[in-house]
């Protein structure tokens, strides 16, 4: 009886180190670089949405390119996570694609290089998941890279992607009224920046704050050449990029957009209670 129990302690030991020795051998944290792969981590959990990343990475001569593709489920319908994932995975993928259409050649000792992260998301009054993610592309030779934030967000009770359409009432003319109080903003962000006082800003310095800030400055010569009005004016394109947060709505301006490269994104938020006269009458019920 004895043997028979010691042959039985014998295999199980061997069955568990050949076990493990798979699980090592073909589950890895990383991804080989010659074939494209993924790892599933958790990002995010909040009371309804859960999203798991899936790392995908491809190298040629030519290019490496390194994303993460999200997979949101949760308590919200089946039906409404496939249609949100749907429209999260085919902008992805049209960035890598356009990123390969624009890339096809290298340059002697460098490559083209493309990374995409999910860099935010927030589920806000229980119904809107907005995600925002970070596109970072360098081509081979450039003076530096470049970087881009994309952003959707999503009514989770139908799965629709929100535009500014379904926000705002359309009678308002809200573009204009928006244009005006974003470009308010930037001015006074953009001008302390140019004098290197941006420090002097916190989330709690209010906008009375900052202006005072900038008492006897000549804004308008600093402004020559670091604001580019052409970013802020009322046009759709110009404010594609925004998440909601619970005070309000973010927008958010590139590299070039509204300002040299060297003063990098640029961020404005507007508090729902500014905006109450021109939001739609759906959307301010659900808030």
């Amino acid at each position: 009886m004895k043997q028979i129990l010691k042959h039985i302690s014998v295999t199980v030991l061997v069955v568990v180190l050949i076990y493990t020795a798979w699980i090592l051998l073909t589950h890895k944290d990383t991804v080989n670089l010659n074939n494209p792969g993924y790892t599933d981590n958790t990002v995010y959990t909040g009371d309804s949405v859960t999203i798991r990343l899936e790392k995908k990475v491809e190298t040629t001569d030519i290019y490496d390119i390194e994303y993460f593709v999200p997979k949101v489920t949760g308590s919200i319908s089946p039906l409404v996570a496939a249609k949100v994932n749907t429209t999260l995975h085919a902008a992805i993928q049209d960035i890598v694609s356009q990123f390969k259409g624009d890339h096809q050649s290298a340059f002697p000792g460098q490559k083209n290089t493309l990374s995409i992260s999910l860099s935010g998301q927030l589920v806000v009054h229980q119904r809107y998941l907005s995600v925002e993610f970070v596109e970072y592309t360098y081509g081979a030779g450039a003076a530096h890279p470049l970087t881009y934030t994309h952003t959707m967000v999503f009514d989770i009770q139908n799965g629709n992607r929100l535009t500014l359409k379904d926000i705002f009432n359309a009678d308002s003319q809200y573009l204009e009224q928006i244009s005006e109080r974003v470009k308010e903003k930037l001015v006074t962000q953009i001008s302390l920046q140019s004098l290197g006082r941006e420090d002097e800003v916190s989330s709690t310095t209010t906008e009375e704050d900052m202006i005072d800030l900038l008492e006897g400055v000549d804004t308008e010569k600093i402004l020559e050449n670091t604001f580019f009005e052409e970013g802020v004016l009322p046009r759709e394109e110009n404010y594609k990029e925004f998440v909601l947060t619970n005070e309000g709505i973010e927008f958010v301006f590139g590299q070039y957009q509204v300002a040299p490269y060297v003063f990098g994104e640029q961020r404005v938020t507007l508090l729902h209670t500014d905006l109450l006269e021109i939001l739609g009458d759906s959307f301010k019920r659900s808030i």
